[in-house]
């Protein structure tokens, strides 16, 4: 109170109201207090036998008719999927899956080393041995993994839907491509195998070795029959989200490599008739010398010279070139006309595709140039200033050269797109922005059917900017929230509008959030926002997007009460921070302080739902008893469990505790009650710790409660001469060691000074100043000699149920203690100290004296 600023000392915006913040509502008011998912009367009789169930459905959390039945039934469900084991499934391959793409790469090379070495190995009577036949076995490998592969990848179906049963996708590829790859790779197998026995014969017949070289070749000529699969592997990749010049470059290789083939194969093909074709007039290609004169002919020259040159006849067969090599017997020229006219109709194709290309061009120029003559023609008539008219003229001209980002709705052929078909497509382009917002990601996690229900109506959308437009502007209500896929923005503020003494602006980047308090409270735009480059901002309407949410039991629940404490956050803004309310950010506003201030049974709801997505992970196949400990966490409220913005499970532990100081009293500095030690009444040994003395939260309790039962239980006999002053709250985030899960410590503390002149019980101490010394000495003989070790005296308290060490350190000591090699000095120390059974009984009776005399009301007696 002494912080904030009062109402006359501040310039109040003129065009806001006067109570504002506090005078905005509350928006999902709907819910009433007897809607709860757990009563938590029920929760406390069926504590043993809850264990948060693995669902179905998250709104089957309680049967309103008995709940706890309901409850009883969950715990002993979940209970048995722990100890039994988890059903860990195994779901097929989706056919835009990164492996499957990495498949089909390595497909399209597999084809193409049959495609090319198939041809040139009939042509050229080349043997199949050596490295070509193993690679013939690599790629017959390759074919029988991609074989055993399509069992388990899914396909699109005649509706355009991925269908991922087991048993449908095996039917298909048994009826489709199945006994084609059987037998090509029974083939394959075939003509390796001749290859090697051939291989062996070497010293049989020259007759039998010369018949199975050829059927070993004949075989692998069938394996051409894979050329269909490539249109196949071609447009399964074509269906992935590839950007669209990819998607360009992909089908202009394609096309380039069907020419390239097709040419390959004219080659071999005119080899091969220029060796083995019987001629009319005794004479073929290969015959003829090189050059048109004596000497050398191409039947003499090396292989790859052969080879290209019958590359170099295909390829002018099918563009208008020029080449020596002619054809000199019947069949030759016969088979040189079927390719002369095969590339007439080739190179027309290819023309008029270029021409369909140039003619789209010319075609969008037009359409431009006629949209600027209507414009001029409508500022002539409207007599508009020459000045404003070459303004208006250029702006227009640089707008249509800007190409903005694609909608739903400029693309008219989804139109034709069935509605749930339409609601998946919105449901796959607007999660991954739905899913950066805390409350959105969270009601997401719980209810798997939200997102389909948002996606059905028209609450998302996306909303194009050009530089200069505006968003929305200040002084206005807020219906919408706004998540930015790309452009940049600028956000402005003034003094009228806004608490900021000047004019103020901020830039907004990619994937930043707008407006995000209109989802809970009726919120007025203190600001203006503008984009400054091509821009594209999701728009979400709040009211329906609530109205998604209430139609399930669970998610209604979670933004009822998220929204009631969000807005008694917001209307309760000191009024030092107002300058810092924006639609941009709340600087009071915590999600994980939401969260931690939940009801106790959407925080159940929650836990429940992660439990059920950990024991379908692998993760935790092995830590069972981990689950049960978490679970036991949970219905303890100890812990809670929620699915952050990363779509991960985080787990959040509040810590309560109270750090109590003291100075004066002929101390040099300020020293702090710390716990260095504890351990339960059966041992002997303690634990060394370092903390100040705290616990967690009850089912139910808030901090100040939590507070209350620590002093009357651990720090009863210190009750008395406790003055309790302001609480703070501080978030350690880690790796919880015991779950190895991303962990958020809340740790509200609650400060606490010794009263003025205040006197301590008698505590049983334990004279530690000698064990510090010789620990010093002796194992932390490194350590500086000024540095000021002595603990004083070790106070042993008891509660009946444990024993605690605690001593007064100075920050200097406690910063030191927390160090590795301090805290092996600490931790000798504490193993070191001798407790014995007379100290315990006196801390034992010092607590049972502190409990009668707070029954009875009288204050103890503080022994000096």
């Amino acid at each position: 109170e002494g912080e904030t600023l009062s109402r006359a000392s501040t310039s109040w915006p003129w065009l806001l109201r006067k109570d504002w913040p506090r005078s905005l509502a509350v928006r999902n008011e709907g819910h009433t207090a007897n809607e709860d998912l757990l009563d938590f009367a029920v929760v406390k009789s069926v504590r043993d036998a809850m264990k948060f169930a693995d669902l179905e459905d998250p709104n089957e959390l309680c049967d309103e008719r008995n709940p706890s039945r309901s409850l009883t039934l969950a715990g002993m469900r979940v209970r048995r999927r722990i100890c039994c084991g988890c059903s860990v499934g195994f779901s097929p391959m989706s056919p835009v899956s990164p492996l499957r793409l990495l498949i089909d790469f390595l497909g399209v090379l597999s084809l193409l080393f049959d495609l090319i070495t198939i041809p040139v190995m009939i042509a050229w009577d080349l043997p199949h041995t050596g490295k070509l036949r193993d690679m013939a076995t690599g790629v017959a490998c390759f074919w029988t993994f991609d074989m055993v592969t399509s069992f388990f990848t899914g396909f699109y179906s005649s509706s355009g839907e991925v269908e991922m049963k087991f048993h449908l996708i095996a039917k298909r590829y048994l009826m489709s491509w199945f006994p084609i790859d059987a037998t090509i790779i029974g083939l394959d197998c075939s003509t390796i195998l001749l290859s090697y026995v051939s291989g062996e014969a070497q010293g049989t017949s020259g007759t039998g070795l010369l018949r199975l070289a050829k059927a070993s070749r004949m075989l692998r000529v069938v394996a051409v029959l894979r050329c269909a699969r490539f249109t196949d592997i071609i447009t399964r990749m074509l269906q992935r989200n590839l950007p669209s010049g990819f998607r360009i470059l992909l089908q202009i290789a394609e096309l380039f490599m069907t020419i390239l083939y097709v040419n390959h194969v004219i080659a071999c093909i005119w080899y091969y008739l220029g060796l083995h074709a019987p001629s009319d007039t005794g004479h073929s290609w290969l015959a003829v010398p090189i050059g048109g004169f004596g000497g050398q002919t191409y039947g003499d020259a090396e292989f790859w010279y052969q080879y290209l040159t019958a590359m170099h006849w295909a390829m002018s067969q099918m563009t208008p070139g020029s080449m020596q090599v002619v054809p000199v017997n019947t069949i030759e020229r016969a088979f040189n006309v079927a390719c002369l006219m095969s590339g007439v109709i080739f190179f027309g194709s290819l023309i008029s595709t270029l021409s369909s290309k140039m003619l789209h061009y010319r075609m969008t120029r037009q359409d431009m140039h006629s949209k600027i003559s209507v414009l001029h023609r409508f500022l002539s008539e409207k007599g508009v200033s020459p000045g404003l008219t070459l303004t208006i003229k250029r702006q227009i001209a640089d707008r249509l050269k800007v190409e903005k980002p694609l909608a739903a709705n400029d693309v008219h052929v989804l139109s034709v797109l069935s509605k749930k078909t339409r609601a998946q497509l919105q449901c796959e382009i607007c999660k991954p922005y739905l899913s950066g917002n805390p409350f959105l990601q969270l009601s997401l996690s719980l209810d798997q059917t939200l997102l389909n229900r948002i996606c059905s109506t028209k609450a998302l959308d996306f909303c194009a900017l050009a530089p200069g437009d505006i968003l929305f502007e200040a002084a206005s209500m807020a219906n919408s929230m706004y998540a930015v896929s790309q452009g940049t923005l600028t956000y402005v503020r003034d003094p009228t509008t806004s608490f900021v003494t000047g004019r103020t602006e901020e830039i907004v980047e990619p994937l930043r959030w707008l407006c995000e308090p209109a989802m809970f409270v009726d919120w007025v735009h203190v600001g203006t926002v503008e984009a400054i480059s091509v821009c594209e901002v999701l728009t979400i309407e709040v009211e329906q997007i609530l109205e998604s949410a209430n139609m399930g039991h669970v998610t209604k629940r979670l933004a009822c009460e998220y929204a009631k404490l969000y807005h008694k956050i917001v209307t309760n803004t000191p009024q030092v921070i107002l300058p810092e309310l924006s639609d941009i950010s709340i600087p009071n506003v915590s999600h994980i302080d939401i969260i931690s201030r939940l009801p106790m049974d959407v925080r159940c709801a929650l836990g429940r739902h992660c439990l059920t997505m950990m024991q379908d992970s692998w993760a935790w196949v092995l830590k069972k008893n981990r689950l049960l400990e978490l679970a036991q966490e949970i219905e303890n409220a100890q812990s809670t469990l929620f699915v952050d913005a990363d779509e991960e499970i985080q787990r959040l532990v509040t810590v309560v505790s109270v750090q109590i100081t003291q100075g004066g009293h002929g101390l040099q500095e300020e020293r702090t009650l710390v716990e260095i030690g504890k351990s339960d009444m059966r041992s002997m040994t303690m634990t060394p710790i370092l903390q100040l003395p705290g616990t967690k939260p009850n089912i139910g309790e808030t901090p100040a409660d939590t507070v209350r039962r620590l002093l009357k239980e651990e720090l009863l006999p210190l009750n008395a001469a406790i003055q309790l002053g302001d609480f703070h709250t501080q978030l350690d985030h880690s790796i919880s060691a015991k779950y190895s899960l991303k962990t958020t410590y809340q740790k509200h503390i609650q400060c606490a000074n010794l009263m003025p002149n205040a006197t301590l019980p008698k505590l049983q101490s334990v004279d530690s100043m000698r064990l510090v010394r010789e620990l010093t000495t002796s194992s932390a003989a490194h350590l500086s000699a000024d540095r000021d070790l002595c603990l004083g005296e070790v106070m042993l308290l008891t509660n009946g149920k444990r024993k605690y060490l605690l001593a007064w350190l100075t920050e200097e000591q406690f910063n030191y203690f927390g160090t590795p090699s301090g805290g092996a000095v600490l931790s000798n120390l504490v193993s070191s100290i001798n407790i014995t059974d007379e100290m315990v009984q006196d801390a034992n009776e010092l607590f049972r004296a502190a409990r009668r005399s707070e029954a009875t009301g009288t204050e103890m007696r503080p022994v000096l």
